[in-house]
């Protein structure tokens, strides 16, 4: 009984779905003459593998002036509906092949889900896309609001999820990092930890001035709202860069970055960046839990010129390297010569696995 009751679910849902999908058509023609110069095309045998890893890629096409279009079909739009779904939304795209004679066109034999592979890593003629912001920042246009003019508090700051039960998976994965429950128990065990609970205690420590001190706020004590994240990293001088659930790589280190807010970050996960990231240029790097404190006594004892010439290269890899005009701009450099590797979450991760 209850196996047929989440049959009946699970069809009425694919009724409804395939309702929006020829909604979606209709209200998204695909142009009967295409004015566009710049037109991108993805033809993928499975859209969910590169999950909302996808969402960003389109939307970064779409911030540089390009139509973008997909193969037609019900069940691509299922796929890019289970973590993709703001590109339908937010009407990204078309359904149809335009067949423009500079169009980009992508399919399984150039973007790879493989992100992690020796080829992607060592090849001359790869290249991995990069991790992004949070999906959220660019469908509010958040990754554009100017950063605040003010003098930054000599602190660490991060503010995200600590649950164990889900952060610990990376610790049974192939990445040699610490997991971000176990950085945060070093932090709360040191006389550097400044425990903030309440939005009210978090903007009564910024109005008052801190420093020396690393404040961890806790998503599960209270959340800092994704408008108000970019400009609160604006007012530290540090950003504790946590690994992910599954994989080292995660989206606070680029909101992080784009502020000029210096990431310390485990020597390993630094190494995943491309380029990888260089300590006292754009990062302070720390080797294993046991050097994390030790790290963080040096960093504050930097001088202010110092911390600002670190913090201005950050900023200027941020703005070379992952912003959308750096992404597609390399894409359309070496689209004839390359293979593309886009993160695909749990889909990456397996295929090193193997």
């Amino acid at each position: 009984m209850i196996k047929n009751k989440n049959r009946f679910r699970f069809l009425v849902k694919l009724v409804c779905l395939f309702k929006e999908y020829k909604c979606y058509q209709f209200n998204h023609r695909f142009p009967a003459t295409l004015k566009a110069t710049k037109v991108a095309y993805f033809d993928l045998k499975d859209f969910h593998n590169h999950k909302f890893y996808f969402y960003c890629l389109i939307k970064f096409f779409k911030i540089e002036g390009y139509t973008v279009c997909i193969k037609p079909g019900f069940r691509n739009f299922y796929l890019i509906q289970k973590e993709a779904g703001r590109i339908f939304k937010e009407g990204l795209v078309f359904f149809g092949n335009p067949k423009t004679h500079n169009q980009l066109s992508f399919n399984d034999a150039n973007l790879s889900v493989n992100y992690f592979s020796l080829e992607a890593a060592n090849s001359s003629k790869s290249y991995k896309i990069p991790m992004t912001m949070h999906p959220q920042m660019y469908h509010l246009g958040l990754h554009e609001l100017p950063a605040k003019k003010e003098e930054r508090n000599k602190a660490i700051f991060m503010a995200g999820n600590f649950n164990e039960k889900y952060y610990s998976w990376i610790e049974d994965g192939p990445f040699n990092v610490v997991a971000r429950h176990q950085l945060r128990s070093v932090i709360f065990s040191s006389s550097y930890n400044l425990r903030i609970k309440t939005e009210a205690k978090l903007k009564g420590v910024l109005k008052e001035g801190v420093s020396k001190k690393c404040l961890l706020i806790d998503l599960e004590e209270f959340f800092v709202p994704q408008n108000e994240l970019l400009n609160t990293l604006d007012s530290f001088t540090f950003f504790l860069a946590c690994p992910g659930i599954l994989m080292p790589l995660s989206h606070n280190l680029i909101e992080a970055m784009s502020r000029g807010t210096i990431p310390i970050i485990e020597k390993s996960y630094a190494a995943l960046m491309a380029p990888g990231l260089v300590h006292l240029n754009n990062a302070i790097i720390f080797d294993g839990k046991d050097d994390l404190l030790l790290k963080i006594e040096q960093a504050f004892d930097l001088q202010s010129d110092t911390l600002m010439k670190i913090s201005m290269n950050v900023k200027h890899y941020y703005d070379t390297f992952l912003t959308p005009a750096a992404v597609v701009s390399v894409i359309e450099q070496r689209y004839n010569s390359h293979t593309f590797y886009l993160l695909g979450g749990s889909r990456s991760i397996d295929k090193i696995k193997g």
